[in-house]
């Protein structure tokens, strides 16, 4: 049986154009190679975009379930991420969840500036 998957496409940009468009996707594990996700550090960014408005509940139940993440990766993204309010609900949530990784992305956005889009 074929499975059918819904999505949409985002029309935001979050990231400058210094960023790889493909960065952060990945081909689904144990499916077509065509079929491309995000990884879950740039899930992240995409749902705190996405659910900022929308699903705030729904964006902390995903958020506290998430305990670990690669810090390379979620650094590079947020390096390149160029929505402030993005990156500051991230680290708020992350902390009001005590997030294992709360503290290193509050000290990653303090210590860097928004980069040009």
């Amino acid at each position: 049986m074929d499975a059918v998957y819904a999505y949409t496409y985002q029309g935001c940009a979050l990231f400058d154009r210094r960023l790889p468009a493909d960065f952060g996707i990945t081909a689904l594990p144990d499916h077509h190679p065509a079929v491309r996700v995000s990884v879950p550090e740039r899930a992240i960014l995409e749902l705190v975009s996405d659910c900022t408005m929308s699903s705030p509940e729904g964006m902390r139940l995903v958020l506290g379930a998430l305990r670990t993440v690669r810090r390379p990766v979620l650094e590079r993204l947020l390096t390149h991420c160029h929505h402030l309010d993005i990156r500051l609900v991230l680290a708020t949530l992350a902390g009001q969840l005590d997030a294992p990784w709360a503290q290193w992305v509050e000290r990653h956005l303090a210590a860097r500036p928004l980069s040009a889009p």
